[in-house]
């Protein structure tokens, strides 16, 4: 059980969260996984999508060890917004698992071959994937080389509870954002996280984590430009299993302190007015087997934000969805998915919605 603790802390602490499986962390084979996905919104009747065409790979080297990657492909079009399309960054992750201690070790690497240098209307589109809301699977295309080693220890309590502890420290390299700028220094991330995994009974597991990032300050050049508030995340899972199905429920609160920006002097001093928006969102799924080749999955997703005097602010968002799966053997798997989302912002009128769709084959060797 402490095997599945780590699977699900480092799950937090990935660089690429959303593409990463937490089996791949504790599975013997090799697998390739493809996951395309169009997402298409519009807010006020003004629309843009993104299509995006990821692969994950994972190779075991043996009992302890395993190599992960991730790489895409992303095009981004939308009314007034500048056509972006290109390579995302390669990322490379090591992962070590030293059973006699419980702990595991993993390095992870952020390779910049992706498309950066923007002039100021295709940095404006790469803005607007950054946007949690739209939970683009490509929020960002390209940065600088980045290097993160971490390490994760699980503490068996007893046989059903598993508490974990978590760190990681990302190193950021400079990079160029935007055309004419060639020496912008993100700030380096610490990161700490602490969880628990406890086994209800024989079909019913309930996890949970609390996830802290520090940030230091962004820099051009050698004058800092920007520093990020720090971020809490707070998550609970819930899984369990009904003969043949399974629920599963995810809740996730995020909270982030507000930013410092320039000020007189050149020193960088709080925002007068917070602009990140704590936000909460609830995932879940019914999945009902009809037989070993073929299930479906009944999905929910709602995402709530604060209202603050962000862009993107006040918003209550609720989506459903279908998600097929079919088993062509126990080796090759295709999965799809299809969500509707609808909302309104909670200050006004306005309204947004949105869908997407994509399907997906996974190869095991």
């Amino acid at each position: 059980m402490q095997k599945i603790i780590i699977a699900f802390i480092l799950s937090a602490t990935a660089a690429s969260a959303q593409t990463v499986n937490d089996a791949y962390i504790i599975s013997q084979e090799r697998s390739v996984t493809i996951l395309p996905l169009y997402q298409n919104w519009s807010i006020g009747g003004r629309k843009f999508s993104e299509l995006s065409l990821p692969v994950f790979s994972y190779v075991s080297l043996n009992r302890s060890m395993n190599l992960t990657f991730w790489g895409s492909y992303a095009a981004v079009r939308g009314e007034a917004l500048q056509k972006l399309n290109g390579l995302t960054d390669t990322q490379l992750a090591f992962n070590y698992y030293w059973e006699q201690r419980r702990v595991l070790l993993s390095l992870r690497l952020n390779a910049p071959s992706g498309v950066k240098g923007f002039t100021p209307d295709e940095f404006f589109t790469s803005t607007q994937l950054s946007y949690s809301v739209f939970n683009f699977q490509v929020p960002v295309l390209g940065e600088g080389f980045n290097i993160a080693p971490a390490f994760t220890w699980a503490i068996p309590v007893s046989e059903k509870f598993v508490a974990g502890l978590g760190a990681s420290y990302q190193f950021k390299g400079a990079y160029s954002p935007l055309a004419g700028i060639d020496d912008y220094k993100p700030g380096n991330e610490l990161l700490f996280t602490g969880g628990f995994d406890v086994r209800v009974s024989p079909a019913t597991m309930l996890s949970g984590d609390v996830i802290f990032t520090a940030y230091a300050a962004d820099k051009i050049g050698a004058v800092q430009s920007f520093d990020s508030g720090n971020k809490l995340v707070a998550n609970v899972q819930f899984r369990q299993y009904i003969r043949f199905d399974e629920v599963w429920l995810l809740a996730r609160y995020r909270s982030k302190a507000k930013n410092n920006l320039p000020a007189a002097g050149g020193v960088l001093a709080p925002e007068t007015e917070k602009t990140a928006p704590n936000h909460f969102e609830i995932l879940g799924h019914y999945r009902r087997r009809f037989n070993q080749r073929f299930a479906v999955r009944l999905l929910i997703d709602g995402r709530f934000y604060q209202e603050t005097v962000a862009a993107f602010d006040g918003i209550n968002l609720l989506g459903f969805g279908l998600g097929p799966e079919i088993s062509f053997s126990p080796r090759l798997q295709a999965t799809g998915r299809f969500k509707y989302f609808a909302g309104k912002f909670s200050g006004n009128d306005d309204r947004l919605s949105g869908w997407e769709a994509g399907a997906g084959l996974g190869v095991k060797f």
